[in-house]
């Protein structure tokens, strides 16, 4: 497992073109065997870059980039990819924010039925995919 200098120090190298990163925040929600972390920036107005770190334990994780290009190429609304570092199993993408549908669940049903429907028609975007394209 690689540190977090050695984190910030591959994020530089993938991202040239980006501020340098300063800081990595862990965020506590993962999943499937990943580790998430927000890229803080010299310059604290500067955001929007994840930095996923994988592992090769669940044979879905080694998919994750090739079926987000696949979905993004769709029309699919899901987080860009910024770089894809295969040796060191770790990936940029793209910060969608702090908020997501679950910090809405206490809500009511005027406030959180808007949500419900965007996120159903992203859903149902796959079904006029043609599986062979």
């Amino acid at each position: 497992m690689l540190t977090d200098p050695q984190l910030l120090e591959l994020t530089a190298t993938q991202l040239p073109g980006w501020p340098k990163a300063v800081r990595l925040d862990a965020i506590l929600k993962g999943g499937s065997d990943r580790l998430y972390y927000r890229v803080q920036f010299e310059n604290p107005a500067e955001s929007g870059v994840i930095l996923m770190v994988y592992t090769l334990a669940r044979p879905d994780n080694p998919r994750f980039v090739p079926a987000t290009r696949r979905l993004e190429k769709l029309g699919i609304h899901v987080p860009h990819i910024f770089a894809h570092d295969t040796e060191n199993l770790c990936v940029w993408l793209e910060d969608l924010g702090h908020v997501d549908l679950h910090s809405f669940r206490e809500q009511c049903w005027e406030t959180r039925r808007p949500l419900y429907e965007s996120t159903l028609k992203e859903a149902a975007k796959l079904h006029n995919v043609d599986a062979g394209a």
